[in-house]
């Protein structure tokens, strides 16, 4: 069996970066052999830039798969792991690229619309890439044209790549463990490096085998390095509570059956879950918050000259002096407001009815769009509705002063 020498791409900038990475990494150790990991880098995004900063390092290995086979496995592990990608080129949990194979220069047919080239066919445009692979070998060269992938690199001084001083990926592990040494202080919490071990071993969270989830987070509390007193008491704290929850499955019990039995795991449950949809929705934001990074505001073209009354006179309002608007409107209507299941109105409906407005209109109140009924779900619905035709620049927004009427106005008038 003939082994080939493969150098693998990692990045995420997603979520816990660390997490995903330290997990694909796991996954390759199965389809690869002599695997070295480079050290991890916080490198600025390129193609697109409106995302967050993303981490890489890269994975040298030997493998007797072939380029194709090699990616199906890649990608399988990438599923496996929960990749995501909301934009293409975008922020992803996890991405894993073959950058070189051995010596060989091919360009592999995957399907219609997809290759694979290797060597990969950026790569020499990419510091991210290079950076880790030279970390461990700096007399690498490209099998394309047998220049040196550091003096390719010296070109690329303008990118950002900077070292991920916080924790690096495990190079080695443990001789007398096997297990991998790192700072604790990488996960947000106890929660976080639970939720990462029943990930990490494709458990599900509703049946966790606690004794072997005990057993490893144990190890992986014996074997953290460099953390202080004060980082690592919420840890010890929830380490007692997994020996306590072994302890009480374990411990022969008087079963009732008339009674409903309590699973011990029940409060720890209900703890991950709330921790995982805190997190998932702090990755909604992040993600919702990069695509309206790129949202600008078009200037006047025209110069706004004083008039003679101020008190006459209509300012345009931005986003921020609507949302008041918008506040005090949800304040008149009161806190025992109750939202009807039954009651139809929809944001897509107040578009409608505004754009028939303007047919019509120069300018109308944003009263005018909430067909007086006070209702709740009119009101959100008419101010969703106004906020997205805003963005669009269908309409001004106009307002004569703080708490005053809201004037909508045609973009074009």
């Amino acid at each position: 069996m003939t082994l080939n020498t493969v150098w693998l791409g990692l990045g995420s900038n997603i979520g816990n970066r660390l997490s995903y990475i330290e997990a694909a990494i796991a996954k390759l150790r199965e389809i690869l052999v002599d695997v070295q990991i480079a050290p991890t880098y916080n490198t600025d995004p390129v193609d697109y830039l409106y995302q967050p900063k993303f981490l890489n390092t890269v994975v040298r290995g030997e493998t007797a798969l072939t380029p194709q086979e090699l990616l199906d496995e890649i990608q399988r592990i990438e599923h496996s792991i929960g990749r995501e990608r909301t934009i293409e080129k975008g922020p992803r949990t996890i991405d894993i690229d073959i950058l070189v194979y051995g010596s060989i220069c091919e360009t592999y047919e995957i399907d219609a619309r997809n290759y694979l080239t290797v060597p990969h066919e950026s790569m020499h445009t990419r510091l991210f890439a290079l950076r880790p692979l030279l970390d461990l070998n700096p007399n690498l060269v490209d099998p394309r044209d047998g220049v040196s992938w550091s003096i390719k690199a010296e070109k690329l001084s303008d990118q950002q790549v900077e070292p991920y001083n916080k924790v690096s990926v495990n190079v080695d592990s443990d001789s007398a463990s096997g297990w991998p040494r790192y700072r604790l202080d990488r996960f947000e919490g106890p929660l976080d490096l639970l939720l990462f071990l029943i990930r990490k071993n494709e458990l599900s969270i509703y049946d966790i085998p606690v004794t072997e989830i005990t057993e490893q987070y144990l190890a992986y509390l014996k074997n953290s390095s460099g953390t202080n007193l004060d980082e690592i008491s919420e840890f010890y704290l929830m380490a007692a509570t997994l020996l306590n929850i072994k302890s009480k499955m374990l411990l022969p019990m008087d079963i009732d059956l008339e009674d409903e039995l309590d699973d011990p795991r029940g409060e720890l449950v209900r703890s991950l879950i709330e921790y995982e949809k805190f997190r998932k929705l702090t990755d909604l934001i992040s993600s919702r918050e990069v695509q309206f990074d790129r949202i600008t505001k078009r200037e006047r073209a025209q110069v706004m000259l004083p008039f003679a009354s101020e008190e006459e006179m209509w300012e345009e309002i931005d986003i921020g002096d609507l949302l008041k608007t918008f506040s005090r409107l949800m304040k008149s209507i009161g806190g025992e407001a109750e939202i009807s299941i039954w009651e139809e109105v929809s944001i897509n409906e107040k578009i409608a009815l505004i754009n028939e407005f303007l047919e019509t209109k120069d300018e109308f109140d944003f009263h005018d769009i909430c067909n007086g009924t006070g209702s709740l779900m009119e009101v959100i619905s008419a101010f969703l509705a106004v906020l997205e035709l805003t963005k669009m620049g269908v309409i001004t927004v106009l307002q004569r002063g703080l708490f005053e009427n809201v004037r909508i106005v045609a973009s074009d008038k």
